[in-house]
């Protein structure tokens, strides 16, 4: 997981290979009809891809809130509650934006776009 993030960001990877929600319903129906073996060994690769992804330094996720914990304990108090409120904002902008960005590849590959 942490080989295709690197990958995607660093363009050696094509970003409509990352799927989103409807590319990840789409792909299970696939494993689905293919048995129960593949469709839960799929959806164990989706659960650590999620839980990795959570990992990262991000600020709205647990990886995000590690590092401004770990600012926090080497500065000796909490941010300003506006420096948060900024980092939180543009965490949530982050990821909603990628979130936007699958979910419009996966329709688009559906549709044949």
């Amino acid at each position: 997981t942490y080989l295709s993030i690197k990958s995607l960001a660093m363009g050696t990877v094509s970003p409509k290979s990352a799927m989103g929600p409807v590319g990840i319903g789409s792909a299970a129906i696939t494993f689905v009809r293919r048995g129960l073996i593949d469709f839960v060994h799929f959806m164990a690769i989706i659960s650590v891809a999620v839980a990795v992804f959570n990992f990262l330094p991000l600020p709205v996720v647990d990886g995000g809130h590690a590092v401004l914990l770990g600012i926090e304990k080497i500065r000796g108090k909490p941010l300003p509650g506006k420096a948060m409120m900024a980092v939180q904002i543009a965490g949530w902008v982050l990821l909603l934006g990628i979130f936007v960005a699958v979910t419009w590849n996966d329709i688009a590959r559906l549709v044949g776009w």
